[in-house]
């Protein structure tokens, strides 16, 4: 069993990186420096709509096939946006050692305790000690947090929320920039997602925390002190310097800057950047978050028709019609929630 593993929880561009790395380099931890989604891998329905997918029957051994090319795939991926570069990090063979040591009766248990095992192994050519807690983060993965704490009862959560505003903007250029510009409705439901499982899972697990990004980057001092306590981990000089597998990490941000720690000053280049667009989905659909989270509300002067920076004619036209459903949607939802009115 491992000792009170800690799982990392958001969403895309919501500080989830940058709170992993700040354990890296702590003296009882090992921070699995990859993102890994077991559940994806073990067939199971996911709704978050950037890693959506029906159910399926998984075998054993096709599990540790995805595991496998996964690995490899993270080995060879060079992109400066990726949470983690991880070329030419990993001994496949010492990986695939490991890994055999699954059967047809391991446990979902088994598969992600083994998994760790595995990955410490290949980076560092030596069996994990038993006495080091396991830092693990996978954007979307409060959706699993209540399977996570069924197979491990210790584990202790930490879920990490940003400013509605500035997480759309940032996930906005996150796709622009690796893939193409996304369809707006994808990232409103990507987010919903995240949102919904912060609320539920805060009220049904009790080691649940929840942390503001924005506390953290201007507080960091007395943030960190209440994660240590909460986290029941010793202070050290270590958790305020990000570092991946002891190298220093100078962030992934869509704008391009490289970090040297813990930094606050690009904290509100969102209101920039902002389209009246996106001010309109944050403020239809989460001002809830807004408020429990007292965040200011916000407004920018334009026009919702105007085209978003490198926003193609087809995505144009897509993401001006879903305004219209989006508004339907959300006052129908109002509606049946307030059959008074």
């Amino acid at each position: 069993m491992l000792n009170k593993p800690i799982f990392i929880l958001g969403s895309h561009k919501s500080g989830t990186s940058l709170l992993r790395s700040l354990f890296d380099g702590h003296s009882e931890i090992f921070t699995n420096p990859i993102e890994t989604h077991f559940f994806d891998l073990f067939g199971e329905w996911v709704d978050y709509d950037y890693r959506r997918q029906k159910p399926e029957e998984v075998s054993i051994e096709k599990v540790k096939t995805l595991l496998n090319k996964y690995i490899r795939y993270v080995e060879k991926r060079d992109n400066p946006m990726a949470a983690f570069q991880g070329k030419d990090l990993f001994d496949m063979d010492r990986f695939n050692e490991i890994l055999s040591e699954l059967t047809n009766e391991s446990s979902r248990q088994d598969i992600i305790q083994t998994y760790f095992k595995a990955t410490y192994y290949s980076i560092y050519g030596k069996h994990l000690p038993t006495d080091k807690r396991i830092v693990h983060k996978a954007v979307g993965l409060g959706e699993f947090a209540l399977e996570l704490h069924q197979l491990f009862p210790d584990a202790k959560f930490v879920h990490i929320i940003r400013n509605p505003y500035s997480n759309l903007v940032s996930f906005r250029k996150f796709h622009s920039k690796t893939t193409k510009f996304p369809l707006i409705n994808r990232l409103i439901n990507s987010l919903n997602n995240n949102y919904f499982y912060m609320y539920k899972n805060s009220q049904l697990i009790d080691n649940y925390y929840v942390l503001k990004y924005e506390d953290l980057v201007t507080q960091p001092d007395k943030e960190i002190g209440k994660l240590c306590q909460f986290l029941e981990l010793k202070p050290e000089e270590a958790l305020y310097t990000p570092t991946t597998i002891g190298e220093t990490w100078k962030g992934n941000s869509t704008t391009g800057k490289k970090f040297k720690g813990i930094e606050n000053k690009y904290l509100e280049v969102w209101k920039e950047e902002i389209h009246p667009l996106e001010v309109y989905y944050v403020n239809n659909n989460f001002d809830h978050i807004l408020r429990d989270f007292e965040y200011s509300h916000f407004e920018k002067k334009g026009s919702k028709l105007m085209p978003i920076k490198n926003e193609g004619f087809i995505r144009y036209l897509y993401n001006r019609v879903y305004v219209g459903y989006n508004r339907y949607y959300n006052n129908k939802v109002f509606a049946m929630s307030n059959p008074t009115n």
